[in-house]
């Protein structure tokens, strides 16, 4: 399991101090409440926060199905053209409507 940046650090500073470069586990330990191990503290955390989870409500349901994401993609693209037809189709039935109107009343202007 890779030990990341902090884990790394940690075991260099050990390293360290076991050849007797003289740091002071207190300073390495700045920050945590009363010097606890970083694990210690993670424990204490997890079991808290399992004594504090909220009962579940209702029935608990069953996992949902696996979702096939190729079928899903399909049927995304399929209403993005959908969409795309209709707001075509509007837009060239507002401009007809837009230029009849304009025919409307420069038909109509002199007869009032």
């Amino acid at each position: 399991m890779p030990l990341g940046f902090l884990g790394a650090l940690l075991k260099a500073m050990e390293a360290r101090d076991s050849e007797g470069g003289g740091c002071n586990h207190a300073m390495a330990s700045r920050g945590r409440r009363g010097g606890v191990p970083a694990r210690e503290d993670e424990q204490r955390r997890d079991e808290r926060a399992e004594q504090q989870a909220p009962a579940p409500q209702g029935p608990v349901l069953p996992p949902p199905p696996p979702v096939d994401y190729g079928v899903f993609m399909q049927g995304l693209v399929q209403a993005m053209q959908t969409q795309a037809h209709t707001q075509a189709s509007l837009q060239a039935q507002l401009e007809a409507q837009i230029c009849l109107d304009g025919a409307y009343e420069r038909c109509t202007a002199g007869k009032s």
